[in-house]
């Protein structure tokens, strides 16, 4: 089916990746480690047509390529270590990954964000209270190491944030909620309300992709138990 109609062989209309896997191949002198998406139609074809993904890697320019550790599954949970920094993500593609870190908030502090988000105008809901909930949600996105740039430019942005009128304060709630939860949901650049200045710095936020390409030396694997329950880890 390589190269022919879509329409007739019901081929695909992209690239998408049936798993992952971890190669190591030749580039120059030395042996590099990369992490590489299978595609579906070449995962597909390697059931009737023996080396299909040997070819496959030898196509891409991965000389000598050996699989290191195989079919590496999309949403796969993984600790990487940057020195002494660790983020905890889910794979869902050879360079990019999303949060797989869980929020935790005090139940005070959940109680009011319950009733703000659901408020459709500030009522009795004191600015004090409000400030002091985008204060604390800017610590608890310091704890995330891919978002602590855009932390501390929210930081920046408080007085900004408090000149907004109150529903646009809820969107920015709930865009930091998007950024913190542990799922895929993804905040656009352009959706936050929140723009000004920080000593004469003007701030802008980003999105919250994290276009990410992983070295493998540095992946830990986590797998749980359906009941999560039980969990191990592993290196290469």
């Amino acid at each position: 089916k390589k190269n022919q109609d879509p329409n007739l062989y019901g081929g695909y209309t992209g690239e998408q990746d049936a798993y992952f896997c971890i190669v190591s191949f030749l580039n120059g002198k030395k042996t590099k480690l990369k992490l590489i998406g299978i595609p579906v139609r070449i995962a597909a074809l390697e059931k009737t047509k023996a080396n299909a993904i040997q070819d496959y890697l030898q196509e891409q320019g991965y000389n000598q390529a050996q699989i290191i550790k195989d079919h590496i599954l999309k949403y796969q949970h993984v600790l990487y270590h940057e020195g002494d920094k660790v983020s905890d993500f889910y794979l869902v593609g050879s360079g990019e990954v999303i949060n797989a870190r869980q929020l935790m908030i005090p139940m005070k502090t959940n109680n009011l964000l319950s009733r703000v988000l659901k408020a459709s105008s500030q009522g009795s809901i004191a600015d004090v209270d409000l400030q002091n909930l985008y204060s604390e949600l800017c610590e608890k996105m310091k704890m995330y190491v891919p978002y602590q740039e855009m932390a501390f430019s929210l930081e920046k942005l408080e007085e900004a944030f408090m000149n907004l009128p109150f529903l646009e304060k809820v969107e920015t709630f709930k865009n930091m909620l998007v950024v913190m939860q542990a799922n895929s949901g993804r905040v656009e650049k352009g959706s936050w309300k929140l723009e000004g200045e920080y000593q004469g710095e003007k701030i802008e936020l980003a999105g919250s992709r994290l276009s990410k390409v992983l070295k493998p030396e540095n992946i830990e694997f986590v797998y749980s138990s359906i009941t999560g329950m039980f969990t191990k880890s592993e290196r290469l």
